[in-house]
């Protein structure tokens, strides 16, 4: 668990059975790509951490129609915060666009770590940064062109756009899957123009 590694190595105190008691609180999980781990209108009852895999948060637009509010890639944290600490039902869902393996760990044990370890509240701290510094960045192009959203998305997330249907990263970008296309076309047509 790579977020571990953070919080040990701010802290060269940390005890050995302390960071049994927080890994313990965490559960591997495999799943299948499509699969809903989270469905509007449930209660968001976990955080995940994703080692490997991409899941999506998602609303629905329309009967049976998503629009893709984020990504999330492995080597991140994904919850729904509202729901989360509110527990209260969601208008965010959350898919595995990819077989994913992740982590979870629930409110309780989430809140048991804050109460019995130095590195609880560390952890919390650590699961918000990660989620509003991915949030802030994708905020930050939200005005830009397409062009300059799908330069962002390549560097923010190197490798993905060959790993999940591009219905999904248009739906991200808020950009037509046609537009998409052509804008793919255009920097491929210009690579191979400066080869």
């Amino acid at each position: 668990m790579n977020f571990l590694h953070q919080l040990i190595s701010n802290n060269s105190t940390t005890e050995l059975l302390e960071i049994e008691k927080l890994t313990s609180c965490f559960k591997l999980h495999t799943i299948s790509s499509g699969t809903i781990l989270l469905d509007v209108g449930q209660i968001s009852n976990n955080i995940y951490f994703v080692k490997s895999g991409t899941l999506r948060e998602f609303k629905y637009t329309d009967e049976d129609i998503t629009s893709t509010l984020s990504l999330i890639p492995e080597n991140n944290f994904s919850f729904i915060p509202d729901s989360f600490w509110k527990k209260s039902p969601t208008m965010i869902g959350l898919q595995a666009l990819e077989k994913v393996k992740l982590y979870s760990i629930t409110r309780e044990d989430l809140d048991y770590l804050k109460l019995a370890l130095s590195l609880g509240t560390k952890l919390e701290l650590l699961i918000n940064s990660n989620v509003l510094a991915r949030t802030l960045s994708y905020c930050s192009i939200l005005r830009e062109t397409p062009e300059v959203r799908l330069e962002w998305f390549n560097q923010f997330y190197p490798g993905l756009s060959n790993r999940i249907p591009h219905k999904y990263i248009a739906s991200y970008l808020n950009i037509r899957p046609e537009t998409l296309s052509r804008i793919r076309g255009r920097c491929s047509n210009s690579r191979k123009n400066m080869a």
